[in-house]
């Protein structure tokens, strides 16, 4: 190592050595240490923040907003990215924790296992409005309505960007994609050559390792891989903690996979993608779960000629899952074909597709689904047109719809969106109306679950939660307007305004009330699902980002959203005065300083407001994280997380029954070797 080298890192430990001595806890003091090397001159001689400049950024191509590839500046939608560099920088370990760089979205950990994640409120262990992806595969569970965190993780190694589209994308993708859609993009094989070998371990009992290689075969690209994480006890928090049992029980996930690209006569792509995961934990009943899950994806690509192509996708996913509240074997089957032609001015992409779900349970401890084996079929159709209304493009109108069928009931989803190119290279505006839907699930038609009240009376109450086969779908009617600027690469801001009109929303509708004499006394009160809510939504999202120097880089968000819930005649207590779980205000500012001979250092802050209905204070995280090279390939890097407080909790339970547990203050230790 260079003298200098070893100068920085006598500077770390004498700084680590005085805090310890100080009392300071160990995460605060690597925070605390990694701040003083700002102050280090050379920082400002290292090399820049990675191969990625402000230019490249706001040109990045995505696909996620109307299916086809779009420069994310020039995006009639509210668009944020994160890059395979954001998520390296970072620190996260989770995709949830990865969400947490975009704004409008609202991540809360539930515990070591669980999370919640939403977007422009409805937040929840199952919130339902949030349509996510991998490489353009749903992970929608449409049994319970929402996404299993816990099943879809993926390797972040293998993460190219993450797309968050804010808003609904119903006109494009469908049922589910109500307050937006995320699509979690991987990287082409062709980008993972050679060998990565990764370890973390941490205090808060986490441990983590991972193995991935990749290689060529003629034509063809491969990459396999294996990961494997634990999770310890845990202690719980919460409403729910009342339990004799005051600790959440530990996790183990083993996952693998692999996937292959190749092309046929230059012109088929075909990708051939497989996981599959186990991973036993622990739900709100004091005894372990246990989880199978896997899927098999593969696209097809035919280009006629520069102005029109052909896709085909299919894939298969399984889900077995072993709670205590019974057992749930899935299996669902999609397929998708899509067609673009450019003519003139119209850029035209038309297509249509198919998706069928199995659903089995064996219901216990309370529950029980009626029918215990249901399918759910659903078809659709959809055309977009990007239409240039000048001779040089600057002003563009793409109106949209989807038409989708299932079990008697057809659904429109149009949309309609203007994007004008104020300066085509520096500034934009826009502006969107549409309209999507909510499908109700497997469970909202089917269950029947009856559980015990914890509220004092003199005889115990318990509350029977029966589905509604007869529920409809949720509505949103939401319009958008954005700005995006840029200022001589150096600076971009990026603000977005929103109003949305909710309709027939779910709620919780007493039936009767009854006192039961057996098998012993209690009262009984019967619940079914029903429509009685409407809401408005209104909100602003902005994000911000400046390089003041090469070495230097500042990224910032912030987000409001108000909703104002309207009551048609409910009879659920808590409908109009429920705060849709969404944090009033959210603001994250971060900081990445490329210094000494690579070496890195990344420091954020996040702030939640509190959510009043749902029990959840307001709380301020802080983070940091310092890498820097061992030898050729070789990488250590530290994080430390929560580091303002020695816990704080970002989800209560109590309403869906989850064992919660508070965020450890903790520090995390990674060792990286790669090769090419």
């Amino acid at each position: 190592m260079k003298p200098r080298f070893l100068s920085f890192l006598a500077a770390s430990g004498r700084a680590l050595d005085t805090c310890t001595e100080a009392g300071v806890g160990l995460p605060t003091a690597i925070a605390l240490s990694a701040a003083l090397v700002v102050a280090v001159p050379a920082a400002a001689q290292s090399g820049g923040l990675g191969r990625m400049s402000l230019e490249d950024l706001l040109k990045i191509e995505i696909t996620s907003a109307s299916r086809k590839e779009q420069r994310a500046d020039q995006t009639p939608a509210a668009v944020f990215v994160i890059t395979h560099e954001d998520i390296r920088r970072s620190g996260a370990t989770t995709l949830p924790d990865v969400l947490r760089m975009a704004p409008g979205v609202d991540v809360a950990r539930v515990n070591p296992k669980s999370w919640s994640v939403s977007v422009r409120g409805f937040n929840g262990v199952y919130a339902n409005k949030l349509l996510v992806m991998i490489d353009g595969r749903t992970i929608y569970n449409s049994f319970f309505g929402g996404v299993s965190w816990d099943a879809d993780e993926v390797m972040l190694d293998d993460v190219d960007r993450v797309e968050v589209i804010r808003g609904p994308g119903g006109s494009i993708w469908g049922a589910n994609a109500v307050n937006g859609v995320i699509n979690i993009i991987t990287r082409p094989a062709a980008d993972t050559l050679g060998s990565t070998v990764y370890a973390r371990t941490g205090s808060s009992s986490f441990g983590e390792g991972a193995a991935r290689y990749g290689g060529a075969v003629g034509e063809s690209n491969f990459r396999v891989y294996t990961r494997w994480a634990s999770w310890t006890d845990a202690e719980r928090s919460g409403t729910v903690s009342n339990r004799s049992n005051t600790v959440i029980s530990g996790a183990r996930l083993d996952r693998g996979g692999f996937r292959v690209d190749g092309s046929v006569s230059g012109t088929t792509h075909p990708a051939y993608n497989l996981d599959a995961s186990a991973l036993p934990g622990q739900t709100a009943y004091d005894a372990t779960s246990q989880l199978w899950a896997g899927h098999a994806l593969t696209s097809w690509t035919r280009t006629v000629d520069e102005t029109r192509s052909l896709t085909l996708q299919a894939f298969t996913d399984f889900e077995n899952r072993s709670e205590p509240q019974g057992d749930l074997d899935r299996r669902s089957v999609d397929l998708d074909a899509k067609y673009r032609t450019r003519r003139g001015r119209h850029d035209l992409m038309a297509g249509g597709g198919f998706r069928k779900s199995v659903a089995h349970v064996n219901a216990r401890l309370g529950y029980s689904y009626t029918p215990s084996d249901s399918s759910l079929n659903r078809s659709n159709v959809f055309a977009q047109d990007e239409i240039a209304l000048d001779a040089n493009a600057r002003v563009r109108l793409t109106p949209g719809a989807k038409i989708e069928w299932s079990e008697g009931r057809s659904d429109l989803q149009p949309s309609a969106r203007l994007l004008w190119l104020v300066t085509p290279e520096s500034q934009s505006l826009w502006a969107a109306v549409s309209k999507a839907v909510r499908v109700p699930s497997l469970v909202d038609r089917g269950v029947s679950l009856t559980v015990p009240y914890v509220v004092p009376s003199p005889l115990p109450i318990f509350a029977t939660f029966l589905g509604n086969p007869n529920l409809e779908n949720e509505t949103v009617v939401d319009s958008e307007i954005g700005y995006r600027t840029s200022v001589r690469s150096v600076a971009s801001f990026d603000v977005t305004g929103f109003v949305g009109h909710y309709g027939r929303l779910r709620t919780n509708e007493l039936l009767s009330t009854d006192v039961v004499y057996a098998p012993a006394p209690h009262i009984e009160s019967v619940i079914q699902f029903g429509n009685r809510l409407d809401a408005t939504t209104k909100g602003v999202e902005l994000a911000a980002r400046w390089f003041p120097h090469n070495a230097v880089r500042f990224d910032g968000t912030y987000s409001a959203i108000f909703i104002d819930p309207h009551s048609l005649g409910s009879l659920d207590p808590n409908a109009a005065g429920t705060d849709m779980n969404a944090p009033s205000h959210q603001w994250r500012v971060h900081a990445a300083l490329r210094l000494v001979h690579r070496s890195e250092l990344d420091l954020s802050v996040q702030h939640t407001s509190a959510l009043r209905l749902n029990l959840t204070p307001a709380f301020t995280r802080a983070d940091a994280r310092v890498e820097w090279p061992l030898a050729s390939g070789l990488t250590v890097a530290v994080v430390g997380q929560n580091l303002f407080s020695a816990r704080h909790t970002e989800y209560d339970g109590s309403y869906d029954l989850y064992a919660t547990a508070p965020v450890p203050r903790s520090a995390v230790v990674e060792l990286r070797w790669r090769s090419r």
